[in-house]
């Protein structure tokens, strides 16, 4: 399957594949080499603006995968791990070994009975069986862009109770508006409140219960080029740090 994904997805944010070889029982995948590491581990050093950006880039990814593929695609291990970033810090998406082809249908039609995915990542249901659509991906999605803002894991084993999965943490600590408690300290007092306050919506949204409440790639899309812009006139200094 993941040979089948990247031969049919040219994207620029798409890890490419090399080649690939079968001897026996032996498979061998090559893919090109994105040496600035993960986005997880990276995270910690990246300016508010080169965080959005990175952002918007890799919703195209999905947009590629659930809307300009055919049939559709999910890729159902959307995570910061599998997020590569090159050495200008342009996100580059891997790991489609669990990717799945979407059945005809609606975007909530289900894609597989598997119960595969990452926990702290994977969407409310998606551990029952038939429970895997496009709005699955859209999660992970509201996932990884919280980890951004928020420059804490998906799950914290330090905390008790629900608060160990970051969506239930962020979402305690900005219940009452004081978003400013669920942003990486290292960026506070350069991002403003306006422009947090519209990220944040964004992962509200992509983070709901209910998979036909969740925004479809292209709202999320255009959310998120919102935020780089304003996010570019917001902090200072900030696009310096990579080319958008």
């Amino acid at each position: 399957m993941e040979v089948y994904v990247l031969n049919s997805t040219n994207h620029p944010h798409i890890v490419k594949l090399l080649g690939c070889c079968s001897e026996g029982t032996e498979r061998l995948l090559v893919y090109e080499y994105v040496k600035g590491g993960t986005l997880r581990h990276r995270l910690k050093e990246l300016n508010w603006y080169t965080r959005m950006r990175i952002a918007r880039d890799t919703a195209t990814v999905l947009e590629k995968l659930h809307l300009q593929s055919d049939p559709p695609i999910i890729h159902r291990d959307f995570k910061s791990d599998n997020i590569l970033l090159s050495t200008n810090l342009s996100p580059k998406v891997s790991d489609f070994g669990i990717a799945k082809i979407a059945p005809a249908g609606d975007e909530l039609t289900a894609a597989t009975s598997e119960t595969l995915g990452t926990y702290g990542y994977a969407s409310p249901g998606i551990f029952r069986p038939l429970n895997a659509t496009v709005m699955t991906d859209i999660y992970s999605f509201g996932v990884v862009l919280l980890e951004i803002i928020t420059g804490k894991p998906a799950i914290d084993h330090s905390k008790e109770g629900d608060e160990h999965y970051l969506v239930h943490w962020a979402a305690s600590k900005s219940k009452d508006g004081n978003f400013e408690e669920v942003l990486d300290p290292r960026l506070r007092g350069s991002v403003s409140r306006m422009v947090l306050s519209e990220a944040l919506a964004v992962v509200d949204r992509c983070t709901g219960t209910e998979p036909v409440g969740r925004p479809r790639i292209r709202e999320i899309i255009r959310a998120l080029r919102h935020v780089v812009s304003i996010s570019q006139d917001d902090t200072p200094g900030a696009s310096s740090s990579a080319a958008s």
